[in-house]
């Protein structure tokens, strides 16, 4: 192997490392209501939010590449910046199923290729992201995240690992869509930090056989606000 064939294949596996890093953080981010929206204070009187339009929630099972032969689920989504200005973006997609399993937004490129095929359109997702960041320094304050442009439309895809067969609700959160974070004291002088994440809620229509042929009802959206004691860093 060459030096340059080498230091390509360190700055890969670095990339790689990073990505897997992120995917826990924002799992968790989302879970807590944590976002990472902009690299501003959390504290701050100019509020914004990026709107977010599910298209679609399905099944694939890839029939070639890293992943064949699994079963995988995704959602599209189109990110909309309606807020009047450029806005520097890290969204953190997750999900759960009947309030138990969870599930992140995974880094695999052969499920979306197939679901890119399937849905006929080139997609944003962990893919790009990785092409994005092996070509960025790691200790850039905003490495992680991407310029959605002032009234830009984005078409992007989420994949989760195999799901749940017994699973019927669905919950998928997305954190990062506002810089809406607040600093609250209570009564007792601790202090917490309230936030929002927004989520989107399905029902699994199907049952635990002939999984990938099984479909997804809408059931609803909402922002949800989460409390995150900044003492204990535990949620309430």
């Amino acid at each position: 192997m060459t030096t340059n064939n080498a230091f390509r294949t360190r700055q890969s596996l670095v990339v790689l490392v990073a990505l897997t890093v992120v995917a826990v953080v924002a799992l968790g981010f989302a879970t807590v209501g944590f976002h990472t929206a902009t690299a501003q204070d959390s504290q701050t009187d100019v509020y914004w939010v990026v709107d977010i339009e599910p298209t679609s929630l399905k099944m694939i099972a890839p029939k070639k590449g890293f992943g064949a032969g699994g079963v995988y689920w995704y959602l599209v989504y189109d990110l909309v910046n309606t807020s009047g200005e450029d806005r520097d973006l890290y969204v953190g997609v997750a999900a759960s199923t009947d309030g138990k399993r969870k599930y992140a937004d995974v880094y695999l490129p052969g499920v979306e290729r197939a679901a890119e095929k399937r849905e006929r359109r080139g997609l944003w997702g962990k893919t790009d992201l990785y092409q994005l960041l092996s070509k960025r320094d790691p200790t850039d304050p905003k490495y992680q995240y991407v310029t959605l442009k002032k009234g830009a439309r984005r078409a992007c895809i989420a994949v989760f690992n195999r799901f749940d067969p017994n699973a019927t609700n669905v919950r998928i959160s997305f954190s990062g869509l506002t810089n809406e974070a607040r600093s609250i004291t209570r009564e007792d002088g601790s202090k917490v930090l309230k936030t929002r994440f927004f989520e989107l809620r399905y029902e699994r229509l199907g049952d635990e056989f002939q999984i990938t042929q099984d479909s997804f009802k809408f059931k609803g959206k909402s922002w949800v606000s989460k409390e995150v004691d900044l003492g204990a860093a535990s949620s309430k």
